[in-house]
């Protein structure tokens, strides 16, 4: 997942891109770097590749602004180091936590799930 947001407020104008890593253990955490960071590394980032990272922060993620289900996020600055290496097999590439439709009813707030449906009809759409 790659998602790359520009602002424009009474602090300034950037951008930032956030993206998901995911481990040999499926485990994922999102990743966001700002500006000229994003500007050094935007062009050698693939999705489906193998990189190894370093000198990153971790940070607590602020989950109003990430589907990524992790408590925890990393930060990366225009110092941090990020090389592409080869293809490790065990790392899956995409990683889904599936919820039952009944498991939806206790949801709360703006909390992003994966689901699987069957649609067995589809009808006109009608208004209320």
């Amino acid at each position: 997942m790659y998602d790359k947001k520009h602002w424009d407020n009474s602090r300034g104008r950037g951008y930032l891109l956030n993206f998901e890593l995911i481990d040999s253990y499926g485990s994922s955490i999102q990743a966001t770097m700002f500006k000229d960071t994003v500007d050094k590394f935007e062009s050698i980032l693939e999705q489906g590749c193998v990189y190894t990272f370093s000198n990153g922060q971790v940070k607590l993620a602020n989950l109003r602004y990430t589907s990524v289900k992790n408590d925890y996020g990393l930060v990366f600055d225009i110092h941090s180091k990020i090389d592409k290496v080869a293809d490790d097999e065990s790392i899956q590439s995409v990683s889904y936590n599936f919820k039952n439709m009944n498991e939806l009813l206790f949801v709360h707030g703006t909390m992003t799930v994966d689901f699987i449906g069957v649609v067995h009809f589809c009808g006109p759409i009608k208004e209320k």
